[in-house]
């Protein structure tokens, strides 16, 4: 079967500041070209997102417009992807299902931010396996599920494994989960709707050490011990 690939656009840049990690992105890159179950890739907006949307938020935006920006920045953050694999990849940023669609024709590596506004590029990676029967992907900046925040609670339980029932528990009963605009955290509702109806496998994984991901690729998806895998 066939995998996206989905990361927060933070992954891209240096943690103390917003220079884009150039040597990260090129590993990423290699990293991805090296299998053949690679699809696609869903890159958000980061940090420079964020700093759009705050700024906008002082200055009376509306969430919808908020979330454009939001979309704006993902798109360029895909687009420099693009450039970086070269003429392997589909030549602009996808933006929606039919892009996808004329990508995998093209047997073409696609890559994808934002669709619409009020939905997360979580969502986005969700309709994406769900119509081209892929697994998913998700680099984090943790090393998988947890019950509570890991990098404010020391006492947070991982899990090996959650079920679509645990998982829909845990996203309604954490007080993180915020849904306004550039603030979609682990997992929304709106992706654990499609997750459920298509049966779709997720392994949430730490990205900041991208051996994670080769090695993950060279594994067998669902008895991997890498990460968090969401099962029915």
């Amino acid at each position: 079967m066939g995998l996206i690939i989905k990361f927060g656009g933070s992954l891209l840049f240096n943690d103390d500041s917003l220079d884009i990690n150039k040597s990260k992105v090129m590993e990423l890159i290699k990293i991805i070209q090296s299998s053949q179950n690679v699809q696609g890739i869903v890159c958000g907006g980061g940090k420079i997102a964020r700093k759009y949307i705050q700024a906008g938020r002082e200055m009376g935006f509306d969430e919808e417009k908020l979330d454009q920006l939001g979309i704006m920045v993902s798109r360029t953050n895909a687009q420099t992807l693009i450039y970086a694999m070269g003429e392997n990849a589909y030549s602009t940023p996808i933006a929606n299902l039919e892009d996808a669609r004329q990508a995998r024709k093209k047997k073409q590596l696609f890559v994808a931010g934002g669709f619409v506004p009020k939905q997360s590029t979580t969502t986005v990676a969700m309709q994406l396996c769900e119509i081209l029967e892929c697994d998913l992907i998700i680099l984090t900046d943790v090393d998988g599920i947890y019950n509570n925040d890991p990098k404010t609670n020391p006492d947070a339980k991982k899990f090996e494994t959650i079920s679509y029932s645990e998982l829909e528990s845990l996203l309604r009963t954490r007080t993180d989960q915020e849904r306004t605009a550039g603030k979609y955290q682990i997992f929304d509702l709106l992706s654990l709707e499609i997750l459920k109806r298509s049966k779709l496998r997720v392994r949430f994984i730490n990205g900041l050490e991208l051996g994670n991901l080769q090695c993950l690729l060279t594994e067998d998806f669902h008895a991997s011990k890498i990460g968090t895998i969401i099962t029915p």
